[in-house]
């Protein structure tokens, strides 16, 4: 490519955000905008747009090239520049912020951050009362942080903080805002996710060390070279800290349940079967559900299991399932979403936005969770009801919990049992029933692992 092509071809860009942002300027603010029909040609250009993602998705074969990503988006800028007045228009602003933020991480390019923060921006701008606005500041200071502007990414969320004291990110900016002060005054700061993590590998590659006994958690460990070559599963022990989970009639708590299966697991998957683990948390501390599948993300991980124990209003409600991320088909699977992810449903909170958003996802992630969570609940309640004959298989599940819809790798949440049924907590606080259980659940992934990878 010549330097005059480039020249002309960035400026033909250029011209097209500059006429994107005058069309834009048809956002009146404070004002309702127009929601058309589900038959009109608006929402037919924004439906197109839409499949043409889910068809990008389709090909799980091949990894999807930047030429790929831009073709879609410019499909959702013809809504915005086509129909800018519309509802439709708005989603498709933030949306497109999205894929370029999306994009701008996955090929590590600035110019697409910088593309996706002046989506954010126009829409922060021409519609300062939309209800995506407070997600628009907290991904425009994700993007600050990312580019290393720390006192940018810090009044973002200070903003965020004072316009929107109610909406879903307070939380989450809180958090963040803790970090950006160690970061901002160079202090000593751990990793973006304020957690212990606690590491093991094969131990064909450690030190030599005595022999750990299965129900403790493996030692952090620091070997000489680590080999990649050995998949690396992150177990995620739900809830802890201030945060209890769900509490059964003899007072059982969940994050204790959910501790101790994990410490476990950990340990049956290292000493076992050799593969290499990460644990969220290894006490009992609270961890914000967005920075639980950051680590997994972090360390390149090639599974995330988040162990969990079950609740219900009816006491008699009992079993085990597995979930993967999805939509949530039926009612008593959002019902448990919504309690395990408290207020963080969504990540953003308009419905249509998220199914945009939750595509993103790739196909070869949400075929593989499948088949991780029919094999690790398959070999769990097959496993258990050689002992337990009454123990009750719930099956695989779609839900949306919010703790895998970040992850970049296949990834399940188990549900243990209902700590609300008598009969349940009382299995679930014996020591021998939480081992049975770690051993099927890490059985149940190394069976995963092995399918899928034979050379292991």
């Amino acid at each position: 490519m010549t330097r005059q092509t480039f020249v002309i071809g960035r400026l033909g860009r250029v011209l097209q955000i500059a006429a994107v942002a005058c069309l834009l300027s048809g956002f009146l603010p404070g004002s309702a905008l127009a929601k058309p029909s589900a038959a009109s040609p608006a929402h037919s250009l924004y439906d197109n747009a839409k499949k043409a993602y889910y068809q990008l998705l389709e090909n799980a074969k091949r990894v999807p090239n930047r030429d790929d990503w831009v073709s879609v988006i410019r499909l959702f800028e013809k809504v915005l520049i086509t129909y800018p007045q519309t509802e439709l228009a708005y989603k498709a602003t933030f949306t497109v912020g999205r894929l370029y933020q999306k994009l701008g991480k996955k090929l590590d390019l600035e110019s697409d951050l910088r593309e996706a923060g002046r989506y954010y921006s126009i829409l922060l701008k021409e519609y300062p009362e939309g209800h995506l606005n407070d997600d628009s500041l907290f991904q425009l200071a994700d993007i600050d942080l990312h580019l290393k502007d720390y006192q940018g990414a810090r009044e973002r969320l200070q903003n965020l903080l004072k316009q929107y004291p109610d909406g879903d990110k307070v939380e989450a900016s809180r958090t963040e805002l803790k970090r950006l002060v160690r970061l901002i005054t160079n202090a000593p700061t751990p990793n973006p996710a304020p957690i212990s993590v606690v590491e093991a590998q094969s131990k064909d590659h450690l030190t030599p060390q005595k022999p750990q006994n299965l129900e403790t958690t493996p030692k952090t460990v620091e070997p000489v070279e680590k080999n990649k070559h050995v998949p690396l599963v992150v177990v995620d022990a739900g809830h802890g800290g201030k945060d209890h989970g769900a509490i059964g009639h003899h007072g059982l708590k969940e994050k204790e349940v959910n501790l101790n299966i994990s410490k476990q697991v950990a340990a049956i998957l290292t000493h076992r079967y050799k593969l290499r683990v990460v644990l969220t948390r290894d006490d009992d501390r609270f961890i914000e559900l967005a920075d639980r599948g950051k680590i997994a993300n972090q360390k390149d991980a090639d599974l995330f299991v988040s162990i969990h124990a079950n609740a219900a209003p009816h006491k008699a409600a009992e079993g085990i399932e597995t979930y993967y991320l999805g939509s949530g088909a039926t009612e008593q699977a959002r019902e448990t979403a919504s309690r395990e992810n408290g207020t963080l449903i969504y990540s953003v909170a308009d419905d249509e936005v998220q199914q945009i958003l939750a595509s993103l996802i790739s196909t070869t992630k949400i075929n593989d969770s499948s088949r991780l969570a029919s094999k690790v609940q398959r070999t769990l309640h097959g496993s258990m009801v050689k002992h337990y004959q009454d123990v009750h298989d719930l099956g695989v599940k779609e839900g949306p919990f919010f703790v895998l819809h970040d992850t970049n790798m296949p990834s399940i949440l188990v549900e243990v049992g209902f700590v609300t049924n008598r009969r349940e907590e009382k299995r679930l606080s014996s020591q021998a029933y939480q081992k049975a259980l770690a051993e099927a659940i890490a059985k149940g992934i190394y069976e995963f692992l092995k399918e899928k990878a034979p050379s292991i």
